[in-house]
């Protein structure tokens, strides 16, 4: 049976819901299993009823989301050239301003109150300083990169697309409408970027309640499913994902405190040597090794799975390359597996250092105007050093070890 559509709703300050009935047609089935409400100056949703575990907390239909098939098939035509980095976030982007100008649009009612957050109040990546970018740049270059990019390819629909042509959005908005899908849309699990009405009102947890779901129909519907048990009044919570604290700074806002997740180092480790797709176990390690994240709680901030892996990668490359290790034993690749890992921790220590001077600016304006982003990407790179500098040092005392030839057990 398919569940009943939630009622869209965003929160608009400490006002209730705002039901966005102009988004559902006149007979369509819909119910209320949601409210908004704020804890501690943080809007949020909230069930209205007890839900069991694997039960649909709320349900959005596919037509209602704001994504590539309700958006104008201009903007998806002329978004065409964009590079794939930038392709889903300006689709979003431009979709949102074009409705923004269409008195008529399905959206209409969730384009206004959106319309009610500034990009400040945001405060994410595409309104980020020059000192923001530079932290941000050290471990997601990509980002960067991507963001620039995502601008240039808004611009360019925009002077395409009738409607943005006739009312160029100036740069100002178009920031605003990156800082709205980066902190708000979601990706399906068909694959699909979308701005979800009421989805997009969870809040983020490590130790969520809930997750987004794909309709098994698989043409993209979302809802929300319950995964414990939830009380009526208890928040609806999701991850985000594995997400270090400049991550969720330059995507959404804000950082967690005493986050596991470390720094993202931004090396592909698969590099060294192609993946071998007739060994199963040797392709599990490809996700692994790119652009591996360093934890707070590991001995050396790397997991004990990415150091197996890079040693299973390590020991094919040298059976593949005779001569390049003499002699080939398990001491030697275990050595080169501990050196490549500390090489990467090293420059990056080096890197951070070298931006001493724009971390104490980072923290020093935060607390003199109460900017809480910027305390909290200083203290993210305060802590990033640390681990770095955890890892280092784990180095130092493992050359002095005597190794086993059990595998990697330094980690």
């Amino acid at each position: 049976m398919r569940p009943a559509a939630v009622v869209a709703a965003l929160c608009l300050g400490e006002q209730s819901c705002v039901q966005h009935q102009s988004a559902f047609p006149p007979t369509y089935d819909h119910e209320t299993n949601v409210t908004c409400g704020v804890t501690d100056g943080r809007r949020g949703l909230y069930a209205s009823r007890e839900f069991r575990v694997g039960e649909v907390v709320a349900h959005v239909p596919e037509h209602l989301h704001l994504w590539e098939p309700t958006i104008p098939a201009a903007i998806r035509q002329n978004a065409a050239d964009c590079p794939p980095g930038a392709y889903a976030n300006a689709v979003l982007a431009a979709g949102v301003l074009e409705a923004r100008r269409d008195p008529d649009a399905r959206f209409r009612g969730f384009i206004t109150a959106l319309v009610q957050i500034t990009a400040p109040s945001i405060n994410n990546l595409p309104v980020f300083s020059a000192d923001h970018r530079t932290m941000v740049n050290v471990t997601r270059p990509d980002l960067i990169g991507s963001q620039q990019q995502t601008v240039e390819c808004v611009r360019n629909i925009s002077a395409q697309v009738p409607r943005l042509k006739d009312q160029a959005p100036a740069l100002g908005e178009i920031l605003w409408s990156l800082a709205i899908v980066n902190s708000r849309a979601m990706r399906s699990t068909v694959g699909r970027w979308a701005l979800v009405p009421v989805l997009d009102l969870v809040n983020h947890d490590f130790e969520p309640n809930v997750e987004v779901r794909t309709a098994d129909s698989g043409h993209g519907a979302m809802y929300l499913q319950a995964t414990r048990q939830i009380q009526g009044g208890e928040e609806l919570l999701r991850s985000y994902g594995d997400l270090s604290n400049t991550e969720l700074l330059a995507l959404y806002g804000f950082s967690v405190p005493s986050n596991p997740r470390g720094m993202v180092m931004p090396y592909d480790f698969n590099l060294i040597q192609p993946e071998d797709k007739g060994v199963p176990s040797d392709v599990s390690c490809t996700p692994v090794l790119r652009w591996p994240m360093l934890v707070s709680d590991a001995v050396a901030g790397y997991t004990s799975e990415m150091v197996s892996c890079l040693y299973a990668r390590l020991s094919r490359y040298y059976l593949d390359h005779p001569g390049e290790m003499l002699p080939f034993d398990a001491d030697n690749l275990q050595l080169k597996t501990f050196e490549s890992l500390v090489g990467l921790c090293k420059a990056k220590h080096q890197q951070l250092s070298q931006l001493h001077d724009v971390i104490n600016r980072l923290r020093q304006h935060g607390q003199k105007i109460g900017d809480l982003v910027s305390v909290a990407l200083a203290d993210s790179a305060v802590g990033d050093l640390r681990i770095l500098q955890a890892c280092m040092d784990a180095y130092q005392r493992a050359v002095a070890i005597a190794w086993d030839s059990s595998g990697p057990n330094w980690c």
